[in-house]
């Protein structure tokens, strides 16, 4: 019987119908604002009725690999700043305040591991799920 070959990847993630916030952060973020924490907080775009959500944790992604970093209970959304776009109209940016989830905890069980296939790529940097 052949050996089997021991996976170099993380385990995939099974989000399963929880609702979560899914932050792609890059390495030059985190050197530039100094904490993981601090890169996955603050300046989403999100709507208002996401960020009175806030039952809904949120998952700091390694852009490089996909791999799940840190997970945060969210505590509330703050307006961050307000900017006028292009368009003319206001937008409202806002940062969450929040503590890293329970290793016990459902967000806390899926650091280190791999973001599902159906939730890699694209261009935005948030991405919900569920």
């Amino acid at each position: 019987m052949p050996k089997s070959i021991p996976s170099i990847l993380p385990p995939i993630a099974d989000f399963g119908r929880t609702k979560l916030l899914l932050v792609k952060i890059h390495k030059a973020t985190i050197k530039e604002r100094g904490s993981l924490y601090e890169a996955a907080r603050r300046f989403w775009a999100i709507s208002a009725a996401t960020a009175r959500a806030n039952d809904r944790p949120v998952l700091a992604v390694s852009l490089e690999d996909y791999t799940i970093l840190e997970a945060y209970d969210v505590e509330e959304w703050n307006v961050k700043e307000t900017r006028r776009m292009k368009n003319g109209r206001t937008r409202d940016f806002y940062e969450f305040t929040g503590r890293p989830a329970d290793d016990h905890s459902f967000a806390g069980k899926l650091v280190g591991k791999r973001v599902p296939a159906e939730f890699v790529g694209g261009q935005q940097c948030v991405r919900y799920v569920n």
